[in-house]
């Protein structure tokens, strides 16, 4: 059993929760939209999920001083316990509770529910990835690939040195964009 495996089993519950919610979601949209409209609304949603992360992580999470009550989850007893893994992912209570209020939120903004299902199909899908994420950028390195390693060096850029940038985690896009990128 590769050393890595044991970790996975904190992941195990929100994978096949948010699976089987986005596999839900397309199906139910795939006899209301056209095959192409379903893969750009997820496409979207993967996206809007990439927006998501950094702006929960850096307003969030690391909320100034005076807004510290933001930090619903304890996200600075992860900084605090790196290489926990009780502290890698987000309680399942949590995740699920804030993902069906966007839910509600894209159905109410797409031009139609069944829009606004498929870009969550695509954005639960992005949480499943950022999850996964999070935990190989914390496991020993040989399990790493390249991308992973990348992402595992601004990660503990955003760990070790003052935790001033690097929020994002699936990509540094937003990170340049918002001039966080370290």
């Amino acid at each position: 059993m590769p050393i890595w495996f044991p970790y996975t089993r904190i992941l195990w519950a929100p994978t096949i929760v948010y699976a089987s919610l986005a596999l839900v979601a397309v199906g139910i949209v795939n006899r209301m939209l056209s095959e192409l409209q379903v893969c750009l609304s997820v496409i979207v949603g993967f996206m809007i999920w990439t927006l998501f992360e950094y702006l929960v992580h850096r307003f969030l999470n690391h909320p100034p001083p005076s807004r510290a009550w933001l930090d619903f989850d304890n996200h600075h007893y992860h900084h605090k316990e790196p290489e926990n893994p009780c502290e890698f992912v987000y309680k399942l209570k949590h995740s699920l509770a804030a993902s069906f209020c966007v839910l509600g939120v894209w159905c109410f903004l797409a031009p139609t529910w069944a829009y606004g299902l498929a870009i969550m199909g695509g954005f639960w899908i992005g949480y499943i990835c950022y999850e996964w994420v999070h935990l190989f950028t914390h496991l020993p390195s040989p399990y790493r690939t390249s991308w992973i390693k990348r992402l595992s060096a601004l990660h503990h850029r955003h760990h070790y040195e003052g935790i001033r940038g690097c929020y994002g985690f699936i990509t540094s896009i937003w990170d340049r964009i918002f001039r966080t990128y370290l």
